[in-house]
């Protein structure tokens, strides 16, 4: 549920500590009088703000969702406990302890879910029409995507009209709301969709909030980076999408009871409000009695009510531990995952318990089972990170090759040639695959005799 976050710190002692784990590991992305941005080249970004040429404060962003799945997307079902735990990893790589956590302010937060919706994807973003007074927007590049980002402009010195922008978006200074289909987004690099990559279902949708100051936060319960932790935290989640869900008019004339049935001044209501340009151009209280005057016509259906209860219909799914309802994302098994001290990095591993779940993912996806990296740039084969692929990433992403140098790479070879350092490094992600299935097998020899009556669980 939680996509991105914004941390913000002022204390001397960690700002200083942590440009050193920058200056020493990271690449720099810019830097003027005000700001020095890092980019960890793994969708970390680490901000360094100056005042009067003293380090002012540090703002780290990254996306939970996008980490667990190694920065690739955040198509698949992600729970609030996922989130906690991909933090926590993601934080303590770059030397950030959770029982500090209480000490990083929180200046951004999105909280979003992606759910399956028995109301197409094309009617959905069709009838979302407002958030508030803000209407919702199709990109201009993105045919799937919609977001509502305040008003068109706000009042300005005698009453002129100022367009607030930044960037693509007009956003209002407190939220942003988008509405898309996620299962069309798609990869820039193979220039594929995201279901047709298998990281969703065809008809996945999100809907995503977007708390842009640290105030409006704050007014939500998300205070400080240890508020995510907190025991009521998923309920405060919960109740944050109803909210905003409750200010979007949805607007789907199919709604309304066929014309015959409707009484004159209801008919004339209905015409007018499905006339070309009627939603455009108008003031606050003008929109306020249109928008009023349309949900008192009489229905034979209600598209937000449905549309609402599947939003919340998938955070009770996606957060429910207990549930039997298959995941997916190709980063999980069919069972419920254990609480693992490994890295997300390594998290595919689990994969390989069920051997025909290893042949599925060796034919659908193009990462690694092992690592989680990308591995399309290798010929097909054995889904895991191979000598071609090392070498590209060590060309292309020194960071990360390193860490999974560090995890893999056999001691006695740290002085050895780089070919012979990688030959190793593959070697050793084989195996760890393959010796967990060996010492399987291993200990049902040593401990099951073959005449013992014994049941097959496939």
């Amino acid at each position: 549920m939680i996509d991105r976050i914004t941390l913000g710190n002022q204390h001397a002692p960690v700002m200083y500590q942590l440009m050193g784990v920058c200056q020493d590991n990271f690449k720099m992305k810019s830097q003027d009088n005000l700001w020095t941005v890092y980019d960890t080249g793994t969708g970390i970004i680490i901000r360094f703000k100056y005042q009067n040429k003293k380090l002012y404060k540090v703002f780290i962003d990254f996306s939970p969702h996008k980490q667990i799945n190694g920065n690739i997307h955040n198509a698949n079902p992600f729970s609030i406990r996922e989130a906690q735990e991909q933090i926590k990893i993601t934080l303590n790589d770059i030397g950030i302890e959770k029982r500090n956590f209480i000490f990083w302010d929180i200046s951004a937060i999105e909280i979003g879910v992606n759910y399956l919706s028995v109301v197409s994807p094309e009617t959905i973003l069709q009838c979302f029409l407002f958030y508030k007074n803000a209407r919702f927007n199709q990109h201009p590049l993105y045919p799937h995507y919609y977001y509502a980002a305040g008003k068109e402009g706000v009042k300005g010195k005698k009453n002129d009209i100022v367009d607030r922008k930044s960037g693509d978006a007009r956003r209002n200074k407190n939220c942003k709301i988008k509405n898309y289909c996620k299962a069309k987004q798609t990869n820039n690099q193979v220039r594929l969709m995201y279901y047709q990559l298998g990281y969703c279902e065809e008809n996945i949708m999100r809907f995503e909030v977007n708390a842009e100051t640290m105030a409006y936060c704050n007014k939500w319960g998300f205070t400080t980076l240890d508020s995510l932790f907190d025991e009521n935290i998923l309920e405060r989640c919960i109740i944050f999408l109803k909210e905003h869900l409750n200010e979007i008019f949805v607007f789907n004339p199919k709604d309304i009871v066929s014309d015959k049935k409707l009484s004159t001044p209801d008919r004339r209501k209905y015409f007018q409000a499905i006339a070309k340009n009627f939603w455009e151009g108008k003031e606050k209280r003008e929109l306020r009695t249109s928008k009023d005057k349309w949900l008192k016509l009489p229905r034979k259906s209600d598209t937000k009510k449905i549309v609402v209860a599947e939003i919340l219909k998938a955070v009770e799914v996606q957060n429910n531990t207990y549930s039997d309802i298959k995941s997916m994302s190709y980063f999980r098994t069919e069972d419920i995952e254990s609480d693992s001290e490994e890295t997300p990095l390594y998290r595919g591993l689990n994969l390989f318990k069920n051997k025909r779940l290893l042949v599925d993912i060796g034919n659908t996806t193009h990462f690694c089972v092992v690592t989680g990296e990308d591995i399309s740039m290798q010929r097909n084969g054995e889904p895991y990170l191979k000598r071609e692929g090392l070498r590209f990433l060590k060309e292309n992403n020194l960071f990360r090759y390193n860490k999974i140098k560090e995890k893999f790479l056999s001691p006695k070879l740290l002085n050895a040639s780089e070919e012979k350092q990688i030959e190793n490094i593959e070697k050793n992600i084989k195996n760890r695959i393959y010796n967990e299935q060996h010492n399987n097998l291993s200990f049902q020899r040593r401990n099951y005799h073959p005449n013992q009556p014994q049941f097959n669980f496939i």
